[in-house]
């Protein structure tokens, strides 16, 4: 009977010091998401190119902040980075399309730092779902679900208007060439 007891004893403190070491792992996570870092983007920080257009009438930071969290996740974090480098240059780019002021420098610069995102765009998205099913999964990251699908919104948002922005540089860029002007 004490042998039961005791053993009865072990198990249950035994479960305990599990339980608590786990709930500590929890508290510890949630602490650092508590802790993410808020990151700001500027143009350069999207494209060294763009450098020259920081405080411009194209610079979209003068009127929203584009900035991300990084949690020490690395996969995260890159995710987080390259998507909201995209929304950024994607926003520069249609800045430009959209301006009346717009020199053929202006315009050649804005597609030379959109083209490389038109093929990335799609896998953006793909790494941007498979990480909110992990993110699903894994309670230590939980706290990323939010901003992971707040992300997925602007990725998806910038990447239906990328391909009308690309084009419509483009034509503007055809326009410079034949001696037109708008």
């Amino acid at each position: 009977m004490k042998k039961t007891l005791v053993l009865a004893l072990v198990l249950v403190f035994a479960a305990a010091t599990t339980a608590f070491a786990f709930g500590l792992s929890d508290l510890k996570n949630a602490a650092k998401a508590a802790a993410a870092k808020e990151v700001e983007l500027k143009l350069s920080d999207a494209c060294a190119d763009l450098k020259s257009y920081e405080g411009s009438d194209f610079d979209p930071v003068k009127n929203k902040k584009y900035m991300y969290k990084e949690y020490g996740d690395a996969q995260w974090d890159g995710i987080a980075k390259t998507a909201t480098t995209n929304c950024l240059i994607v926003d520069f780019a249609d800045a430009v399309l959209k301006s009346d002021k717009a020199t053929q420098d202006d315009v050649a610069a804005a597609v030379k730092a959109l083209e490389p995102l038109v093929a990335g765009c799609a896998k953006l998205t793909s790494d941007i779902t498979a990480f909110i099913g992990t993110v699903k999964s894994e309670p230590s990251k939980a706290l990323m679900l939010k901003d992971a699908k707040g992300t997925l919104d602007n990725v998806t948002a910038s990447g239906k208007k990328l391909p009308d922005v690309l084009k419509g540089l483009k034509d503007k860029a055809a326009g410079f060439a034949s001696g037109a002007t708008e």
